[in-house]
């Protein structure tokens, strides 16, 4: 019999127990002892897909240039032959910095949902620029459909890709760089907290949305100090599975105090910084295990809070990797993997609670 009671649920491990914490029985018991219980855990599937929403500060202050950033280059066409343009270096604005990282990104989560010659709907996809007045979807070739997602299966279709030179990888340029107006950031969450309500409605036990707010300043449309309290309701949205995780990304020059997932105890470089940390979700604690595989990382510690404040392009990559970790048990070869469907779990008895579903 499957527990329905604190008492009767006492001798489960929390693990264990996330197992069964969406049958009818114990659904109720789940909600009210949530904190409790081993969250982050469901993989992504078509059965069950992830949510990435990217959110990219398009405002003025992102054309002024990245530092000392070099990079170099070539524009290609779908089928990879080089435009007329040779190789050389690029304009590596804050602009084109963040439509690259996130590119990039997109770029290696679509082989992750290959089997054979096929992309699945693994995950559903969200980008979205902030300028001006006002929040637009920010890759023009493949608008957004009802839900204002695209499945990842759809990117694979992009007709623009840039060769990075330097580490000889192709970029799906699915994103384009903008850079005029304001910083309505308030905008931005607004515009996303029901699309992301919407995917947990539809998809209830599957792994929570994943918002990723990149940015080089402080919102225009309100006041700095009231971030935490706009961000509250997209992070209350919550599946079996747990809460929506919010990412704050902070682009700066002054890489020299950069501030890598910090603690909510740790010191900050200023008040906006004390800010997009209270904005910010705190790290799932499955998530740094396989971030540790990556050599020359700093350590993440327990408790850790989804911030990366006065980033340089390589935190900033490093950042989005962090955020679309769940999809990194892929890569990293963990994680376990149903042999009929190709479907990945974090944890072994998710992959037999999905065998029963199916009837694997």
């Amino acid at each position: 019999m499957l527990p329905s009671t604190p008492s009767d649920q006492a001798g489960f491990p929390k693990g264990v127990f996330m197992i069964i914490a969406t049958s009818r029985i114990t659904k109720r018991y789940y909600w009210e002892n949530r904190e409790n219980i081993m969250a982050y855990e469901m993989g992504w599937h078509s059965g069950h897909p992830g949510c990435i929403i990217f959110l990219i500060d398009q405002s003025d202050s992102m054309s002024s240039n990245w530092g000392s950033t070099e990079f170099s280059g070539i524009w290609c066409s779908s089928d990879r032959t080089s435009q007329p343009q040779p190789p050389g270096p690029v304009d590596f604005s804050f602009a084109f910095g963040a439509a690259k990282a996130v590119n990039q990104i997109l770029g290696e989560l679509i082989p992750r949902c290959r089997k054979g010659e096929e992309i699945l709907p693994f995950i559903r996809i969200g980008v979205y620029g902030y300028t001006g007045d006002s929040v637009e979807w920010a890759a023009p070739s493949i608008p957004p459909e009802k839900d204002g997602l695209v499945s990842i299966s759809k990117l694979d279709l992009v007709t623009e890709e840039f060769l990075d030179t330097e580490n000889e990888s192709f970029i799906p340029w699915i994103v384009k760089e903008q850079a005029n107006g304001g910083r309505p950031m308030r905008a931005a969450f607004e515009k996303v907290t029901p699309i992301a309500r919407n995917f947990a409605l539809n998809h209830p036990d599957s792994f929570p949305p994943i918002i990723v707010n990149i940015t080089n300043g402080p919102p225009t449309d309100c006041d700095r100090k009231d971030l935490p309290d706009i961000v509250t309701p997209v992070k209350n949205i919550e599946t079996s599975d747990g809460a929506t995780l919010v990412f704050n990304i902070h682009l700066s020059a002054e890489s020299s105090a950069s501030v890598w997932f910090p603690n909510i105890n740790d010191s900050l470089p200023d008040v906006y910084a004390e800010n997009l940390l209270a904005a910010s979700s705190t790290l799932p604690e499955l998530f740094p295990p396989y971030l540790e595989m990556q050599s020359g990382w700093n350590k993440i510690s327990d408790g850790a809070k989804c911030l990366t404040f006065n980033a340089d392009f390589m935190l900033l990559i490093r950042s989005t990797v962090v955020a679309s970790c769940q999809a990194g048990i892929h890569a990293y070869g963990g994680g376990y993997d149903c042999d009929e469907c190709g479907s990945n779990f974090m944890t072994e008895n998710l992959l037999n609670r999905h065998k029963d579903d199916v009837g694997h």
